[in-house]
């Protein structure tokens, strides 16, 4: 945080991309135990990382906010709350990852920035089909565990246009 203090001015534009571990994937006895042993119980709890990781986005005085794993009641009652009030000034949209209860979310300083036009997709649902992938697709078709690796994931794209 001593390198971000301040907000960027004029053309330059602060970015920040954050993973906060959506309390589903911490809340579990294999995250426990295969992958955060080293990790106390209580800092896996979202109460307790909540507080951390917002004053870690907050302090980094960013125009535009990426995140991932972002449980949709921590989008709803936290995060929009906080960031989107006037203190902050932000606007927050999410995309839902799959079937699950978590997605990404962006947030961006409506200061600076409008929403012109917002796109979402699943990867794994449109590489096949989609003529953006199309390059891509031609590439690793032929890779089968690749392809079911790419396929059998939620992962989902967020396009945002801003003016």
């Amino acid at each position: 945080h001593l390198c971000t203090k301040n907000r960027l001015r004029g053309d330059y534009i602060r970015v920040v991309s954050y993973n906060i571990l959506a309390d589903l994937y911490a809340d579990s006895d294999y995250t426990r135990t295969h992958l955060f042993p080293y990790c106390p119980p209580y800092a896996l709890k979202i109460d307790y990382r909540k507080q951390l990781y917002l004053k870690e986005i907050i302090g980094y005085n960013a125009d535009i906010i990426c995140l991932q794993e972002v449980d949709f009641k921590i989008f709803d009652l936290d995060l929009k709350n906080i960031f989107d009030s006037e203190e902050f000034g932000y606007h927050g949209v999410i995309a839902q990852k799959g079937t699950c209860g978590e997605g990404v979310a962006i947030f961006y300083l409506t200061s600076r920035f409008n929403l012109v036009y917002k796109y979402e997709l699943n990867i794994g649902e449109n590489i096949r089909t989609l003529p953006q992938f199309a390059e891509l697709w031609t590439q690793i078709k032929n890779n089968t565990k690749l392809v079911e690796r790419i396929c059998d994931r939620s992962t989902t794209l967020q396009v945002y246009t801003y003016i």
